[in-house]
């Protein structure tokens, strides 16, 4: 067997452990995000620290994979679905385990699966089994899948060289100079060498105890925590001092937290679990949109474009924080429970979505103010647009106070629209895409209808626009039978 298809084993452990790190960050979040404002702050950062780890790890294990000359897919099949059976097992020692992740609230029970995933290999065995598992991990912990990989590396490089193994391009791998976060950067791998210390620091930042590290755990003011150490200060409410033993629960200062500070989300929430058309189910739509973005970006970002990564943490990651923290303090609607939202984490296809600007324009044979006393109306169109049969105000709408109204459209969905924007002096009124299944396709639909006075009282142009992400142009033609309707009935001729 030739090293292209000796590779391929290690190949898919290193993918495997990309989701894997992947697969840690949706809890951590939904946890974060439960946590009510103004308590648990000191938690919440600890957790917020781990997230931003764990995105450096992802990037480590990219880093690794593409030196060996394969590429990163974040795509639908690669994402975890919740609730997550992790299943651990090491054949060497016959030792395994087996345990649930959900998306959860904030609570002792919570971090205690935290704990879990990110036991060191020290600790003994303990009763955490539960039915057999659907993300199957080569190790009792994830240090010890690492060291699978680490082995594999070896073998082919003591086999076929190192030159051999490591043959993807060096640029094309994140470097310190694409990462903001955090006093640990990104290492570049070229050989067995980086490929280990990549291998290391994940470790070590996971678990804090590398082969050969069991006597050695004594907590040092000098030293960062291990993330495993950073939950159990969290779940026993207690910062480690100097000189505990981090076999044993921390015995340092007081840490406050209140597990009644958290909004009563749903566990594993799902997308069927919002009425459609509802404020939870636009948001979580939002949501897992922005996640599915950040998905694909990171996965340009490692296959070739690292300058994305920014762009990719920066705006994608930290635009997912305020739509789920307008979704847990929505109560769900009907639920008996009186649960709240949060986001469902789920893949929302865009891949073949491109950004979009459209502008159409018809010249007329009348007065600019004339023609604005027809299209100027928000809620006028359906007198002037042939495939509009109705446009109405939504029954809300002193409620909400944002001017919105809904479009009945031939043979369509109907369509609803959010007014932002009204000068009758400039002749000029900008809207966008609020609500409805055509809205929930197109994303990001803004347009503005305006009227420029080309002849004094005499001739004007109507300028029709709008800027969307979607796959294809579903609005020239629309557009243009308004404006060709509008030429018919101002130019007489």
């Amino acid at each position: 067997m030739g090293i292209k298809d000796k590779k391929k084993s290690v190949q898919a452990k290193l993918q495997k452990a990309i989701e894997l790190e992947l697969a840690a960050i949706p809890p951590y979040l939904t946890a974060y995000y439960s946590i009510h404002p103004e308590t648990n702050r000191e938690a919440a950062e600890i957790i917020k620290s781990v997230i931003m780890e764990e995105m450096l790890h992802i990037t480590l294990a990219a880093n690794v994979l593409i030196a060996t000359g394969a590429e990163v897919s974040l795509r639908e099949d690669n994402i975890p679905h919740y609730p997550l059976m992790l299943e651990f097992e090491d054949g060497e020692t016959n030792r395994d385990r087996e345990f649930e992740v959900d998306l959860a609230p904030f609570s002792k029970e919570t971090l205690d699966v935290f704990m879990q995933i990110e036991l060191p290999g020290w600790q003994p065995e303990d009763d955490w089994l539960s039915p057999k598992g659907n993300f199957k991990v080569e190790g009792y912990t994830i240090g010890q899948f690492y060291e699978v990989i680490r082995k594999e590396l070896q073998e082919l490089c003591d086999e076929f060289g190192e030159e051999q193994v490591f043959v993807g391009d060096a640029a094309n791998q994140i470097n310190e100079s694409y990462y903001l976060s955090g006093e640990a950067v990104p290492i570049v791998v070229k050989d067995m060498k980086s490929a280990s210390e990549a291998i290391d620091e994940i470790v070590e930042q996971g678990e804090g105890a590398l082969p050969g590290d069991k006597e050695e755990l004594v907590f040092k003011e000098d030293e960062e925590l291990a993330h495993y150490y950073r939950f159990s200060e969290v779940f026993h409410g207690r910062f480690y001092k100097q000189g505990d033993d981090l076999h044993k629960p921390p015995t340092g200062e007081a840490m406050p937290v209140d597990f009644t500070g958290v909004f009563p989300i749903k566990v594993n929430a799902k997308s069927g679990d919002y009425e459609e058309g509802s404020e939870l189910w636009e948001l979580n739509n939002e949501f897992n949109r922005l996640y599915s973005q950040l998905l694909l970006q990171l996965e340009e970002a490692f296959n070739g474009n690292p300058k994305l990564l920014y762009t990719a943490i920066m705006n994608g990651m930290k635009s997912l924080n305020p739509v789920a923290a307008k979704m847990v303090k929505l109560p769900i609607p009907g639920n008996k429970n009186g649960l709240h939202g949060s986001p469902t984490f789920e893949w929302l296809n865009t891949s073949d979505y491109e950004h979009w600007k459209v502008v159409k324009t018809v010249k007329l044979d009348a007065p600019a103010m004339e023609v604005w006393k027809l299209v100027g109306g928000f809620y006028n169109m359906h007198l002037w647009h042939p495939d509009i049969t109705k446009t109405t105000i939504l029954p809300d709408q002193l409620k909400v106070g944002a001017i919105r109204r809904r479009l009945r459209i031939k043979k369509k969905p109907k369509v609803l629209e959010q007014l932002t924007f009204l000068d009758h002096e400039k002749m000029v009124y900008k809207y966008k895409g609020y609500k409805g299944p055509w809205g929930e396709k197109v994303r990001d639909y803004c347009a503005e209808i305006r009227v420029l006075e080309t002849k004094v009282d005499k001739e004007c142009m109507v300028q029709w626009s709008a800027t969307f992400f979607y796959c294809e142009d579903p609005v020239s033609r629309f557009y243009k039978r308004g404006l060709k309707a509008l030429k018919k009935h101002f130019n007489k001729d």
